[in-house]
């Protein structure tokens, strides 16, 4: 699928999830089916030695980590999660703006489940010294704080994520 496809649809879904237009979940059904087809993954992809390693980013992996984790460099231009992924999964990363797109969809079809995400409990339950609005919010960007001061919806405040 051609790049300037996959930039158009994220921009349409983004204007249909900030706008909470009535169309949006026939739209995220659709460019779900559209695009979890497009995604094959490489089941033997074996090449993650031949990508360079990320020495820098190698140092801050957390000790009680697995052991067997290997920073690899990506593109840093905003999409490097998405762009970890693909690269991970294929071995490229054409795939990085499909994930966006899917990832966005996820949010908001399932805004509930993660309105009260496992996460935030058992950050609360370990002892955070957060209350449980805190540790929410801290989990969001800013379209989706400024949606939560406006609104006081965590659905909403979930929506708003996927749009950005």
């Amino acid at each position: 699928m051609e790049f300037s496809q996959q930039i158009n649809d994220l921009k349409v879904l983004k204007e249909a999830l900030i706008g909470s237009k009535p169309q949006t979940p026939d739209l995220c059904s659709n460019l779900k089916i559209k695009y979890s087809q497009e995604i094959k993954l490489n089941q033997s992809f074996r090449r993650s030695r031949e990508l360079q390693q990320d020495l820098l980013a190698q140092s801050l992996i957390p000790c009680d980590a697995p052991t067997n984790l290997i920073a690899r460099k990506v593109v840093g231009d905003g999409n490097c999660l998405f762009n970890a992924i693909s690269l991970s999964l294929v071995g490229t990363t054409e795939y990085s703006t499909v994930l966006r797109i899917l990832t966005a969809i996820e949010l908001f079809e399932n805004a509930h489940y993660y309105e009260n995400h496992p996460r935030f409990r058992e950050a609360i339950r370990s002892g955070c010294s957060f209350g449980e609005i805190t540790v929410f919010t801290l989990a969001l960007k800013e379209p989706g704080i400024a949606e939560w001061e406006r609104s006081r919806s965590r659905v909403s405040a979930v929506q708003s994520e996927d749009a950005s």
